[in-house]
Protein backbone atom coordinates (compact mmCIF):
# COMPACT_ATOMS: atom_id res chain seq x y z
CA UNK A 1 0.00 0.00 0.00
CA UNK A 2 2.49 2.11 0.87
CA UNK A 3 4.13 1.61 -2.67
CA UNK A 4 1.36 2.75 -4.56
CA UNK A 5 0.48 5.61 -2.58
CA UNK A 6 -2.51 4.80 -1.41
CA UNK A 7 -4.59 6.61 1.13
CA UNK A 8 -5.99 4.68 3.50
CA UNK A 9 -8.85 5.84 5.81
CA UNK A 10 -10.35 3.71 8.87
CA UNK A 11 -14.48 4.41 9.19
CA UNK A 12 -16.07 3.15 12.73
CA UNK A 13 -19.39 1.33 11.92
CA UNK A 14 -21.14 2.25 14.88
CA UNK A 15 -20.47 6.09 15.34
CA UNK A 16 -19.36 7.00 11.65
CA UNK A 17 -15.69 8.66 12.13
CA UNK A 18 -13.28 8.58 9.97
CA UNK A 19 -9.28 8.13 10.98
CA UNK A 20 -6.47 8.55 8.83
CA UNK A 21 -4.62 5.47 9.11
CA UNK A 22 -0.26 5.79 9.78
CA UNK A 23 0.76 3.02 7.21
CA UNK A 24 4.35 4.01 8.12
CA UNK A 25 3.45 2.68 12.09
CA UNK A 26 1.57 -0.38 10.64
CA UNK A 27 4.35 -1.20 9.04
CA UNK A 28 6.81 -1.12 11.58
CA UNK A 29 4.38 -2.81 13.95
CA UNK A 30 3.68 -5.59 11.22
CA UNK A 31 5.79 -5.59 8.87
CA UNK A 32 5.75 -4.79 4.69
CA UNK A 33 3.93 -8.14 3.98
CA UNK A 34 0.72 -7.40 6.51
CA UNK A 35 -2.23 -6.99 4.77
CA UNK A 36 -5.72 -4.49 5.17
CA UNK A 37 -7.86 -6.15 3.12
CA UNK A 38 -11.19 -7.69 5.11
CA UNK A 39 -9.72 -6.80 8.33
CA UNK A 40 -11.34 -4.58 10.60
CA UNK A 41 -10.37 -2.91 14.55
CA UNK A 42 -11.22 -1.49 17.16
CA UNK A 43 -12.87 2.40 17.05
CA UNK A 44 -10.18 4.93 18.15
CA UNK A 45 -13.01 7.28 19.73
CA UNK A 46 -13.14 7.53 23.30
CA UNK A 47 -16.37 5.77 24.27
CA UNK A 48 -17.23 3.81 21.65
CA UNK A 49 -16.80 0.10 21.22
CA UNK A 50 -17.97 0.10 17.74
CA UNK A 51 -15.39 -1.78 15.18
CA UNK A 52 -13.68 -0.47 12.12
CA UNK A 53 -13.53 -1.12 8.64
CA UNK A 54 -10.86 0.12 5.83
CA UNK A 55 -11.40 2.29 2.71
CA UNK A 56 -8.86 3.41 0.15
CA UNK A 57 -8.22 5.84 -2.50
CA UNK A 58 -5.74 6.66 -4.85
CA UNK A 59 -6.05 10.20 -4.31
CA UNK A 60 -7.59 13.86 -3.03
CA UNK A 61 -10.06 13.91 -6.12
CA UNK A 62 -10.78 10.09 -6.00
CA UNK A 63 -13.41 8.77 -3.88
CA UNK A 64 -12.94 6.11 -1.27
CA UNK A 65 -13.60 2.52 -1.52
CA UNK A 66 -13.89 -0.15 1.19
CA UNK A 67 -11.03 -2.43 1.26
CA UNK A 68 -12.72 -5.85 1.13
CA UNK A 69 -13.49 -8.71 -0.93
CA UNK A 70 -16.68 -10.66 -1.57
CA UNK A 71 -15.51 -13.18 0.30
CA UNK A 72 -14.78 -11.22 3.92
CA UNK A 73 -18.18 -9.76 2.86
CA UNK A 74 -20.36 -12.99 2.53
CA UNK A 75 -18.44 -14.03 5.86
CA UNK A 76 -19.68 -11.20 8.35
CA UNK A 77 -23.42 -11.41 6.52
CA UNK A 78 -22.94 -15.17 7.92
CA UNK A 79 -21.88 -13.94 11.45
CA UNK A 80 -24.47 -11.62 11.66
CA UNK A 81 -27.18 -14.43 10.62
CA UNK A 82 -28.11 -12.63 7.18
CA UNK A 83 -26.42 -14.71 4.92
CA UNK A 84 -27.27 -18.05 3.80
CA UNK A 85 -24.83 -21.22 4.03
CA UNK A 86 -21.23 -20.31 3.86
CA UNK A 87 -19.30 -20.50 0.85
CA UNK A 88 -17.45 -23.87 0.83
CA UNK A 89 -14.12 -22.56 0.49
CA UNK A 90 -14.72 -20.36 3.41
CA UNK A 91 -12.78 -21.77 5.94
CA UNK A 92 -13.03 -21.47 9.85
CA UNK A 93 -10.70 -18.83 11.93
CA UNK A 94 -7.81 -20.07 12.88
CA UNK A 95 -7.61 -20.14 16.89
CA UNK A 96 -5.78 -18.23 18.85
CA UNK A 97 -2.23 -19.64 19.54
CA UNK A 98 -1.51 -20.64 23.26
CA UNK A 99 -0.15 -17.32 25.00
CA UNK A 100 2.37 -17.02 27.56
CA UNK A 101 1.54 -17.13 31.22
CA UNK A 102 0.61 -13.35 32.31
CA UNK A 103 0.07 -12.28 28.12
CA UNK A 104 -3.25 -11.71 26.67
CA UNK A 105 -4.27 -14.09 23.85
CA UNK A 106 -5.59 -11.83 21.54
CA UNK A 107 -2.40 -9.19 22.09
CA UNK A 108 -0.17 -12.60 21.49
CA UNK A 109 -2.31 -13.70 18.72
CA UNK A 110 -1.99 -9.95 17.18
CA UNK A 111 1.70 -9.53 17.56
CA UNK A 112 4.78 -10.25 15.46
CA UNK A 113 7.60 -11.93 16.22
CA UNK A 114 9.46 -7.94 17.73
CA UNK A 115 6.00 -7.02 19.91
CA UNK A 116 6.46 -11.01 21.32
CA UNK A 117 9.92 -10.11 22.19
CA UNK A 118 8.98 -7.05 24.18
CA UNK A 119 5.83 -9.03 25.38
CA UNK A 120 7.72 -11.71 27.05
CA UNK A 121 10.42 -9.08 28.21
CA UNK A 122 7.02 -6.78 30.01
CA UNK A 123 5.70 -10.10 31.50
CA UNK A 124 9.06 -11.22 33.50
CA UNK A 125 9.62 -7.46 34.40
Amino acid sequence: MRDHQLRIAAVCSKCRQWQKVDLDAIIMMRGRSFCLIDQRGPCRIYQCDGSAFFMWSTGESTPYRPLTTERGDRARMFAKGQGGEPSPDDEPPEPLPPAPAGISREAWARADSYERKRLLRQARG
